[in-house]
């Protein structure tokens, strides 16, 4: 509505300006046409007047000529007739307000007009015409002995009536001019509202209307003007936004369940590796566990009897463990988050991958925070980002060595991302001695499927797979490398600041895994 009303503002305006603009000329030129009759009234009556006066006046005198203009003056109810001197200069001084050129006009035989206003604002019109009379001498006159004088007739006309019709004029056209502006307002105010206002009301709801999302209900507009085209094409590009976002979350929905897929392949792949490291694991505690039953069962219910039970329960509980890891490594599912010390996290993955560090001659060093760092994480996902890093970490040790692994709690600051500013993290660091990454591929590592490894021993989707995993986590992974030095991966995890509430709850978490794992075997 504002555009509406400021095309009606603008039509008064222009409507107001042509009415004063055309009112003014008119009464202008009927104010002149008026104005210009009483002249030629007054010129004819002054021009009938003069040859009466100027023969009374030859014949019978200045008295006889002077009664002719008395009797004309009180006949006439237009004008008042009265007689000036031209060249002589009456002893009362009552000279006529004349212009050099009107007298000079009054001397060659013309009439001359003279206007005025006395104080109050009246208007009067004189009107002189010229009468050569015979020259005479009175005490009241000072004469310059010429035969002929020039006098003439003064006609003396109020400009009141011509006033009068010049604000009937101006009160007649303003109040034109305001019926025209009032029709032409409401005119322009009915057209603007249905021309304008409302195609225009349409547009603005329905625009808003997409920036809040709702893009289903379509725009109708009636007519083949611009406004009408334009919410076609708001329709139509709300019909292409509609489609994209289709597309865009059957896309997102196929990429999560490939995701999900290479996370389930990934960690089917780890486990399978990790399968013979731990049957040789369980093949001791086993080996114990029935060497311990015979003692039980030769010695009977003696002092050894019952330490050799306590051996065996808690070498139990250590291959229950052992299992109950692999089977929620190896669960595939939907990310479960819970409150972990990521320390606690380190230690069972190292458990889990000492093994297979072992058989190449390397030895994994874990090195604790001094109080607990705590992260909401799904830990079957993170122990499989960190299993994921040291197993690179061990193939790039083909000579043996050490690999660490370090926990620390932040805050910590990042050159390529402005968001970790101001927010605590936990960082967990896995490093090596090895072999390093060239700089070539350093800004690939990520990308699935690449690789550096030879054909059937890597698929080049673990590290692409734990970004993603961290990436879900709210986290991010840093790696620095030296070629021949080493490898630097740093993972960092939104850091948990309630650590006594979650250290009881990895404590209720980790009471009742025993049992479950207990009763699965």
């Amino acid at each position: 509505m504002k555009l509406t009303a400021k095309i009606v503002s603008l039509w008064m305006v222009g409507t107001l300006i042509v009415v004063a603009v055309g009112s003014f000329f008119t009464v202008r030129h009927d104010v002149e046409v008026a104005h210009e009759h009483m002249r030629q009234d007054a010129a004819e009556i002054g021009a009938t007047l003069a040859p009466l006066i100027q023969d009374a006046w030859r014949t019978s005198g200045e008295q006889r000529a002077r009664q002719l203009i008395a009797d004309a003056n009180r006949q006439s109810h237009q004008f008042n007739v009265g007689w000036v001197w031209i060249d002589r200069r009456p002893a009362d001084g009552n000279v006529p307000k004349l212009s050099v050129d009107d007298l000079q006009s009054l001397h060659v035989g013309n009439a001359a007009f003279v206007e005025e206003r006395d104080p109050s604002g009246r208007g009067f019109l004189h009107t002189f015409v010229p009468v050569a009379v015979p020259g005479v001498s009175t005490p009241a006159m000072s004469t310059s002995g010429d035969e002929l004088q020039t006098g003439a007739i003064e006609l003396t006309n109020s400009l009141d009536r011509l006033d009068q019709i010049a604000r009937q004029a101006i009160v007649r056209i303003v109040e034109l001019g305001a019926v025209l502006v009032i029709l032409s307002a409401v005119a322009a105010a009915c057209l603007g509202v249905w021309l304008v206002g409302r195609p225009l009301a349409q547009l603005i709801e329905k625009t808003r209307s997409v920036g809040r999302g709702e893009i289903s209900n379509p725009l109708h507009l009636t007519g083949h003007d611009e406004f009408a085209e334009l919410g076609f094409a708001l329709n139509l590009s709300c019909n292409q936004l509609a489609a994209a976002r289709e597309r865009l979350r059957m896309e997102t929905e196929a990429r999560i369940a490939v995701l999900e897929q290479l996370r389930h392949a990934d960690r089917l792949k780890t486990v399978g590796r990790l399968a013979g490291g731990i049957a040789h694991e369980l093949g001791t505690p086993m080996n114990v566990v029935l060497a311990r039953a015979e003692l039980i069962g030769l010695e009977g219910a003696s002092e050894t009897s019952v330490a050799s039970a306590q051996i065996i329960k808690s070498q139990i509980q250590r291959m229950a463990a052992m299992i109950r890891q692999l089977l929620d490594f190896g669960r595939r599912g939907r990310s479960h988050k819970e409150t972990r010390d990521l320390g606690e996290l380190c230690e069972r993955t190292i458990q889990l991958v000492e093994p297979l560090a072992k058989g190449h001659n390397v030895t994994l060093e874990l090195r604790e925070p001094g109080s607990p760092v705590h992260s909401e994480i799904d830990s079957a996902q993170i122990q499989q980002v960190l299993t994921n890093l040291i197993e690179n970490a061990v193939h790039a040790m083909p000579q043996g060595g050490t690999v660490t692994l370090l926990v620390e709690a932040g805050p910590f600051h990042s050159a390529n991302r402005t968001d970790a500013e101001g927010n605590a993290h936990a960082r967990l660091v896995v490093e090596d001695h090895g072999i390093g990454i060239p700089a070539e591929n350093l800004a690939h590592i990520f990308d699935p499927f690449f690789t550096t490894k030879e054909v059937g021993k890597g698929t080049g989707l673990g590290l692409s797979i734990a970004h993603g995993i961290v990436h879900d986590h709210g986290g991010w992974i840093e790696v620095s490398s030296t070629p021949g030095e080493g490898s630097h991966f740093s993972v960092y995890l939104p850091l948990t600041t309630d650590r006594s509430a979650n250290e009881r709850s990895d404590q209720a978490s980790a009471e009742a895994a025993v049992p479950q794992a207990t009763s699965s075997l």
